[in-house]
């Protein structure tokens, strides 16, 4: 849930990572897109919860620094891409036009 909460409270002390991810999602919003982040807590018999969990721990091992933009877009649009074809994630769920 920090990372949500990080998103909720920007500051100047704020990770580069979620900076990136505001800019990107106030750019996605003045093209009329809604964004919905929601949390899951994780191991409650979510399919996919578990690997999903495993991936964003991974995830956050490699971002304790910061993270050329261009490095973070490929690596987000391999996971999601990955979740996608597998069926975890559906975009619907999360990411819908006005």
């Amino acid at each position: 849930m920090s990372a949500l909460e990080a998103l909720c409270h920007a500051d100047k002390r704020m990770h580069p990572v979620a900076e990136d991810i505001l800019c990107y999602m106030r750019e996605l919003e003045t093209q009329g897109f809604k964004i919905l982040f929601c949390w899951v807590p994780s191991h409650v018999g979510i399919v996919g919860n578990e690997q999903a969990d495993s991936a964003a721990k991974a995830a956050s091992n490699v971002w304790q620094s910061p993270v050329p933009c261009n490095d973070l877009k490929m690596f987000a649009t391999r996971l999601f891409s990955s979740l996608f074809a597998s069926g975890i994630l559906d975009i619907k769920t999360f990411l819908y036009h006005r």
